[in-house]
């Protein structure tokens, strides 16, 4: 026998992109000033307004259409570089609406591999041009895209610092650091060798100026080295500018980057717990991206409309305290150095509230290399409330609405013995959809405990047909130091109310796992749903949140009398939900749109009195 099977498909980026700015020309993305430079977008619920048949002609017209506007305010040549893209992406200038009769295609480009570029678009002053980020839906499997975007102004002379390569923020800072910077030609003539100069001030002292050396053609980069070195062995913050000056320069907009660079604390004593009622304490914010700096995370008395409070205490580090995160937004806090030579086996631990755009994301990362580069913690559910978001999608991380502060907890394997780990916590949020971010308090690192047996999953019984008596099957793993012999577990099938324990003789060393499956079977022979909880019982365990796992079954009946008809009246028709982050509901209707039942007063629908989750993959199913 087969069930039926009903899905509702919800991406991170939601379905509420109609109400968003770049859906149409009637709702366009404005572009005010160049340069402009936004990471975070997405195609995905913006609808196929404009098709290849109109303006461009251009089958990469297919998919779903973001729509940006921009006026200039005198005669200028601009480039459009798209990053990030999936594969079959085009970008559009047109004067005009695509779809009216007097639209002119001014420049286009269709890319398989995706990332197009326009090198250079002519545009004249007062024009209204919309520039559309589009696929080509072949098969179909493109039908949209995520995308990054920058616009810029074309000069002959342009000479831009992209970033502070050297030094970085860490435990280790010296009295001989030397200072790299990165430079781009962004001018269509080359920069000859010898005739720019590069310089820095740290902490609004004396500058430092040297020659640029290399030969730069248009659109090249390259590092220089600076021969002047810095004393930055004092704890304390070092303000860096690093900066270009280029004879002729046409556009000191990008010529200068100012980037923060901390000598910070090394923590050796453990556990090590920080509730951010002492401002600072080792901790600050920074931002990714050095040509678009800014953050918005603050430490203090969170007073937003949803995150309006601290876990413990009166202060946490939150993405605004008192409002929305800033969008777009690339940015972290950083932790301390802590020096993990005596820990064996840490563990992370710590409070988080997060309420998030459809296509925001929050994560964190550690490095062990002074922060050239960084590596996420863990992936989706691999840890207690780490991560709700699985890597099927763009990203993996917090995503939507926890609904008030969570603890969440994470092994460090990988780090023991480690003796130089800092730690990031991320938001990424995006320019569509903006929303309050994330909140976090109480971060603890500790060694691994001596008892913690743990739950990992229940592998049998399974939602079917027919079910009569199963078999309980389950994975459990030792994360205690210490080995576990002779110990108890137990499960049930109505929530708790009765249960059946039996012993496990089988010894289990630390970080072993065995697949037990329990003498007694489970009686699962009426048809409906069965409240499944399956737990260790050690005693001393010094981590009980992940001593068990509850999941609900469903005993499905057989229909064999036709037509069949379900209401949902008397009851919810024996149907159930699943998936990531399931909204569905059995009962009365009372969302503003969606508020009443086609018939009675009954019916299943996505959250009866509001929205359905970001993200959210989930299915409705029913009988046999």
């Amino acid at each position: 026998m087969k069930s039926l099977s009903l899905s509702l498909l919800i991406i991170l980026f939601g379905l509420m992109a109609y109400s968003q700015p770049g859906t149409n020309c009637a709702n366009p993305y404005t572009i005010n000033s160049l340069p402009f430079l936004q990471t975070g977008f997405t195609t995905a619920g913006f609808g196929n307004d404009y098709t290849s048949a109109q303006a461009c002609g251009s089958s990469y017209m297919g998919g779903n259409d973001f729509v940006f506007q921009f006026i200039p305010a005198s005669n200028v040549d601009i480039t459009v570089k798209l990053t990030g893209t999936s594969a079959f992406t085009g970008v559009f200038i047109i004067e005009g609406c695509p779809d009216s009769p007097t639209a002119v295609c001014v420049a286009k480009k269709e890319e398989p591999g995706g990332n197009p570029i326009i090198a250079t678009a002519s545009l004249t002053m007062g024009v209204t041009y919309y520039i559309i980020v589009d696929t080509y839906n072949v098969l179909p499997q493109f039908a949209s895209t995520v995308f990054n975007i920058e616009v810029s102004e074309v000069h002959t002379n342009d000479a831009a610092t992209m970033m502070v390569f050297q030094p970085r923020s860490r435990c280790s800072l010296t009295n001989i650091e030397t200072i790299i910077g990165l430079f781009r030609n962004k001018g269509t003539q080359t920069i000859a060798s010898n005739s720019m100069q590069v310089g820095y001030i740290i902490n609004n002292q004396s500058p430092v100026i040297e020659t640029f050396t290399a030969e730069l053609l248009s659109g090249g980069e390259n590092y220089h080295h600076f021969s002047q070195v810095a004393d930055m062995s004092a704890p304390g913050l070092y303000n860096i500018k690093v900066f270009t000056i280029l004879p002729g320069e046409e556009s000191a907009s990008n010529d200068t980057i100012s980037f923060p660079v901390y000598q910070n604390a090394f923590v050796n004593t453990f556990p090590y717990i920080n509730d951010f009622e002492i401002s600072g304490n080792g901790w600050f914010a920074q931002w990714i991206s050095q040509t678009k700096p800014g953050t918005s995370w603050e430490q203090g008395v969170p007073a937003a409309t949803v995150i309006n409070s601290a876990a413990s205490g009166t202060q946490c580090w939150a993405t605004n305290l008192t409002g929305n995160s800033t969008a777009p937004e690339d940015s972290y806090i950083q932790s301390p150095c802590f020096n993990f030579s005596a820990v064996a086996n840490p563990v992370l631990e710590l409070d988080l509230w997060y309420q998030t755009g459809t296509a925001d994301i929050a994560y964190i990362e550690y490095s062990i290399d002074d922060c050239f580069s960084w590596t996420r913690v863990g992936n989706y559910n691999t840890g207690v409330n780490w991560y709700n978001v699985p890597g099927t999608y763009s990203q993996t991380g917090w995503n939507g609405s926890s609904g008030g502060w969570l603890h969440a907890r994470h092994t460090l394997d990988a780090l023991g013995g480690e003796p130089n780990v800092i730690f990031r916590v991320v938001f990424i949020g995006s320019p569509q959809n903006v929303s309050e971010g994330i909140a976090i308090d109480n971060f603890k690192i500790s060694e691994s405990p001596v008892n913690d047996l743990s739950v990992i999953e229940l592998l049998n019984p399974v939602s079917d047909c027919g079910l009569t008596l199963d078999t309980v099957t389950v994975k459990i793993t030792n994360k205690g130091l210490d080995a576990q012999t002779g110990f108890d577990v137990a499960y049930s099938i109505d929530g708790g109310s009765n249960w059946i324990t039996e012993t496990v003789a089988q010894t289990l060393n630390f970080q072993d796992t065995i697949i037990y499956t329990f003498n007694v079977q489970a009686d699962l022979a009426a048809n409906g749903m069965y409240d499944i909880i399956v737990k260790t019982i050690l005693p001393g365990d010094q981590f009980p949140a992940n001593d068990s796992v509850s999941i609900q079954i469903m005993n499905f009946p057989v229909i064999s009398t036709f037509p069949y008809v379900s209401d949902y009246e008397v009851n919810n028709g024996y149907w159930m939900s699943q998936g990531l982050n399931p909204t569905w509901e059995w009962g009365v209707p009372t969302e503003t749109t969606m508020d009443h039942a086609f018939s009675g007063n009954n019916a299943w629908m996505t959250n009866l009195s509001g929205y359905h989750s970001e993200p959210e993959a989930s299915t409705l199913t029913g009988p046999c």
